[in-house]
């Protein structure tokens, strides 16, 4: 399980349900609160949106490798920064 981000943070941690245990999974590229995450074709996760370290909204995404951990920058804009509603 992918933990991401939190308030002007870069972290991602795994987190192995069968021992309890938590590792780094390196850092995202922005920092992102709010976020939505999601796996795509059963291997990457995407991260969009969210709120960065100012609270502004922030536009765009990134995809985690769960292969390298490693994340890459979507090249994806959508002219609006997105939150997911808390």
């Amino acid at each position: 399980m992918l933990i991401t981000g939190g308030t002007e943070s870069r972290e991602a941690e795994l987190f192995d349900p069968s021992t309890g245990e938590m590792r780094s999974a390196g850092q995202m590229l922005h920092a992102r609160s709010e976020h939505a995450a999601g796996v795509i074709r059963s291997r990457w996760v995407l991260i969009a949106g969210g709120t960065d370290e100012t609270g502004a909204a922030v536009e765009g995404a990134e995809v985690y490798d769960p292969e390298t951990s490693t994340f890459h920058e979507v090249e994806w804009k959508t002219g609006i920064g997105r939150v997911t509603p808390g």
